[in-house]
């Protein structure tokens, strides 16, 4: 029928292309995340919250930081589970060791192991914990430096109110784009810190879609 819903067209229209998760391709609301800022409500990947898109180079750096989260989760459940096995087979070794010196102390031998492959485990969970909180950082910048050039002109406040984000966190972004020669830092009549981007060229929508990577649903077939 002509007036069926095109998921593709009708939907991105109504909540906006930026709503759209870069993992899962679904239009859907984003989750606060003490460890990623935003995740997806949907596939809980992450998510940065902005009204521009953020460009193919940022939609990497939340894939890999999509990985790394994996990466994160599968570490910290080894290690949790090699650490509850290192506690049962000390007590273990507690209740047998008056019995039988050789079991108690087989029991200490291996809790021990399984205590030092725990920690292995623990700081490889760390390592890709750093890593997914690196590549959401990086994509944030993505983000911030596309918003940028789209307004040529504004204040780290004015961001931050815009993305929901803490002013600290843009201004570190805003630095760091300025140490890579991307914006310019002035200094205003109220004494209030401004950046410019003048020689940046403001993405355009075209130049957005053909970046934005994201998995789109598929067309329901006709009956």
């Amino acid at each position: 029928m002509g007036g069926t819903l095109s998921p593709e067209k009708d939907f991105g229209s109504l909540y906006g292309e930026e709503n759209r998760c870069p993992h899962c391709g679904a239009l859907s609301r984003a989750l606060p995340d003490d460890d990623l800022r935003w995740v997806c409500g949907v596939c809980g990947g992450p998510r940065v919250l902005a009204k521009v898109k953020i460009g193919a180079d940022g939609v990497a750096e939340l894939k890999a930081a999509a990985k790394a989260k994996r990466a994160w989760d599968g570490w910290r459940a080894a290690s949790w589970l090699l650490g509850l096995g290192a506690a049962v087979a000390l007590v273990t070794a507690l209740v047998i060791g008056s019995a039988s010196m050789l079991y108690g102390g087989g029991a200490v031998g291996a809790g021990v192991l399984m205590a030092i492959v725990a920690a292995t485990f623990s700081r490889s969970a760390r390592q890709a914990k750093a890593r997914a909180r690196g590549h959401v950082d990086r994509a944030w910048e993505h983000a911030i430096g596309r918003l940028l050039a789209k307004r040529k002109d504004t204040t780290a406040r004015e961001i931050a109110d815009e993305l929901d984000v803490p002013e600290a966190d843009v201004e570190a972004a805003l630095t760091t784009l300025s140490g890579q020669g991307r914006t310019r830092i002035d200094v205003d009549n109220d004494a209030e810190l401004r950046y410019r981007s003048d020689d940046l060229p403001a993405p355009s929508d075209d130049e957005e879609e053909i970046e934005q990577d994201a998995p789109k649903p598929q067309k329901r077939a006709k009956p």
